[in-house]
């Protein structure tokens, strides 16, 4: 399953830094830039930051069929 996601998008449209967004859901810069890159991370960052941006899961996270 190919999985995209919106979180560099939804992250600078906040004007936020990927540390201050690391800070705001409790884990590190590291884990922001692999999410940006595309690799996978854990349910529970992946619910934190839906819950982060006041959005859902789906939000973040989507299937991409073209790839």
């Amino acid at each position: 399953m190919n999985l995209k996601n919106s979180v560099k998008e939804l992250r600078t449209a906040k004007g936020l830094s990927q540390s201050e967004l690391a800070t705001a859901i409790g884990c590190d810069k590291k884990t922001i830039q692999r999410i940006e890159r595309g690799q996978s991370t854990n349910i529970d960052t992946a619910f934190r930051l839906a819950e982060y941006f006041h959005c859902l899961v789906d939000d973040v996270f989507h299937h991409d069929p073209s790839s």
